[in-house]
């Protein structure tokens, strides 16, 4: 989590931990939802999780789930 109240110097204010490597975020009121994609027996998995940004300090996962394959795009609506 940044903060970016100063576009010049941003500052990082906490972070949250996903399972593999981040390769997308959409946020959408106080949820991050954040792709990210990880090998697994030696598969590619992907996973989703839905992320609790309502205290910038402390983002807490609330829910995932998981898939075999790449991640081909992530939206919220």
């Amino acid at each position: 989590m940044l903060d970016l109240a100063r576009p010049s110097s941003p500052k990082e204010v906490g972070s949250c931990r996903v399972r593999g490597l981040a390769v997308a975020v959409v946020v959408a009121g106080k949820f991050a939802y954040v792709g990210d994609e990880y090998d697994k027996d030696d598969k590619l998995y992907s996973s989703l999780r839905i992320v609790d940004i309502s205290d910038p300090k402390t983002p807490t996962v609330v829910g995932s789930i998981e898939r075999p394959g790449q991640l081909r795009g992530l939206a919220a609506a």
